[in-house]
């Protein structure tokens, strides 16, 4: 969902890219496209203006990039480039103006800005879970099998890595088990041993490690002040200080009848 609410971005098994836009007059259905292959995940960015989605089918994997073309309410989103991966995408992330995409498979991280199909920044790795973009676009973040590295959009150099075996993320198909805030200043890691970790971004320090039941997703607010995760049936929220620049528990919903596996939280 676009950041003011007004468009949702729809991938589909059955092969379909579809848009919504809560302006237009027929059911609030805007434009869809056919890739011929499963859509895996889709992403937009707050502003709107652009979005990116990706296929799962392995060396024919592909990262389809967008641009809403939103202007004209009767002009339909134009291709801005398609990239072959050659690897089975996993997840796919974008900043909050569409200025840097970032698409990641257990294999490789690759970072695009919007204007080239040719990777900025193209990183092997081994056994990668995840990936998360700033909404500044300056930093990313990446996570698997025992470890989480941090990075600005202008080197393929980690600022800091951690690589003990407390850091595997939870590998789901379900949620994010990595954010980072918009201003890039804090980053959320959800853990396969159930901790959910904090940290702050420009230092790499550890600002919360606090066990759960099984933390599926997590998510940060714009400026990083709110945490909020999915732990089994729990929906639990953390709270930043400014003065110790450490998170704390702050509430826990009651318990659900069923498993939450994702969990948003509004920019502010």
């Amino acid at each position: 969902v676009s950041g003011d609410g007004r468009f949702i971005l729809l991938g589909s098994s059955d092969d379909e890219i579809q848009l919504f836009d809560y302006d237009s007059g027929d059911d609030g259905y805007l434009w869809k496209y056919d890739v011929n292959q499963n859509i895996y995940e889709v992403a937009i960015s707050k502003d709107g203006n652009y979005f990116a989605a990706i296929t799962n089918d392995g060396s024919n994997s592909k990262l389809y990039f967008y641009k809403t073309n939103y202007t004209d309410d009767d002009a339909d989103p134009v291709q801005q480039w398609t990239y072959g991966f050659g690897d089975s995408i996993q997840d796919v992330v974008i900043s909050a103006d569409g200025s840097y995409v970032a698409a990641s498979s257990y294999s490789y991280v690759r970072v695009f800005q919007k204007g080239s199909s040719t990777p900025v920044i193209d990183i092997s790795t081994s056994n990668n879970y995840d990936i998360a973009i700033s909404g500044n676009g300056k930093y990313f973040a990446t996570c698997g099998n025992a470890y989480i590295s941090f990075y600005s959009t202008s080197s393929s150099t980690p600022l800091w890595s951690h690589t003990e075996t407390g850091y595997n993320c939870y590998s789901s198909n379900w949620g994010a088990a990595l954010a980072i805030s918009d201003n890039g200043n804090y980053v959320a890691l959800a853990t396969q041993n159930a901790y959910v970790k904090a940290f702050n971004a420009s230092t790499g320090t550890n600002i919360l490690f606090y066990e759960q039941s099984t933390t599926y997703s997590v998510d940060l607010s714009s400026d990083g002040k709110y945490l909020v995760t999915a732990d089994y049936r729990y929906v639990r929220t953390y709270e930043l200080s400014s003065e110790t620049d450490t998170y704390s528990p702050k509430w826990t919903s009651e318990s659900m009848s069923w498993q939450i596996m994702d969990v948003d939280i509004s920019a502010d």
